[in-house]
């Protein structure tokens, strides 16, 4: 009878242990806000080729089609490109990083305006979210190539 009472509390204890799956975002915004980033730092991060990996939506806004987008290309010289899995430019524009905040959230900032490149940036490793979601759009990720 105690074998059997000491198996039932240590199932019962591991149920307790089982933690919550973090959301993609969750860890991103975890990541990202455990440094320190200014407008310089956010620019040198963003430099690269950037693989299209998915598209989270909230509820009240139009998905975005998750494959209809390969790459975004942020060149040093302020040109940026989004290409398409076929590798045919999709966008081309100029880039820079603005805050529209007081706070350390920065945005990629485009011209011409173009919707699927908004939103606030962060960065963990080699992982970029574009976070639209605060104000009930779409959030992008992207792994650097």
């Amino acid at each position: 009878m105690r074998f059997e009472t000491m198996i039932a509390l240590i199932g019962l204890m591991s149920l307790g242990c089982a933690k919550d799956k973090i959301s993609d975002h969750e860890m991103m915004w975890n990541c990202h806000s455990s440094k320190m980033w200014d407008i310089p730092t956010t620019k040198s991060e963003l430099l690269g080729v950037w693989q299209w990996q998915k598209t989270d939506c909230s509820v009240l806004s139009s998905p975005i089609e998750n494959n209809k987008y390969g790459t975004l290309e942020i060149l040093e010289n302020g040109s940026i490109f989004l290409r398409t899995n076929d590798n045919s430019i999709n966008y081309e524009g100029l880039w820079d990083v603005v805050s529209p905040t007081s706070s350390q959230l920065y945005e990629i900032k485009v011209d011409p305006e173009f919707s699927p490149l908004k939103g606030y940036i962060l960065i963990c490793q080699e992982r970029l979210e574009l976070n639209l979601s605060h104000s009930n759009g779409c959030d992008k990720y992207f792994t650097k190539n």
